[in-house]
């Protein structure tokens, strides 16, 4: 049986009790797992939630979460990169960049999560 990204989601939410940051650590551990097995659906889940981020929108996929939750979400999975990009994420993420910073940032996105030993 082929488990979605959602469905594991939602049993993770179940096996954490549901509580608001346990949501958060239910989704990261999702993507971990979704990083392995699909890379190209879990780029689509970052995007997404980058997007999320930028604009404030709601996450669809755990409209629970608020925007702090998903910067730490995605803080958490860049945690080991080495890519020099990463300082301009963390800047849109926590500050109040230009559109075509958050633009320029987008297109690093993939290279700053799979690169934990570039500088």
């Amino acid at each position: 049986m082929i488990v979605t990204y959602k469905q594991n989601i939602s049993n993770a939410v179940n096996m954490y009790g549901g509580h608001r940051m346990e949501i958060a650590r239910a989704v990261e551990l999702s993507l971990v797992v979704l990083k392995t097995y699909d890379q190209e659906d879990y780029l689509e889940q970052i995007y997404e939630i980058y997007n999320c981020i930028c604009n404030d929108h709601i996450y669809e996929d755990e409209p629970r979460l608020c925007r702090n939750e998903l910067v730490r979400i995605l803080e958490n999975l860049t945690v080991n990169s080495r890519h020099s990009a990463k300082s301009s994420l963390n800047s849109v993420l926590y500050g109040n960049t230009s559109e075509s910073e958050k633009t320029r940032v987008a297109g690093l996105l993939e290279k700053i999560l799979f690169s934990e030993d570039e500088d």
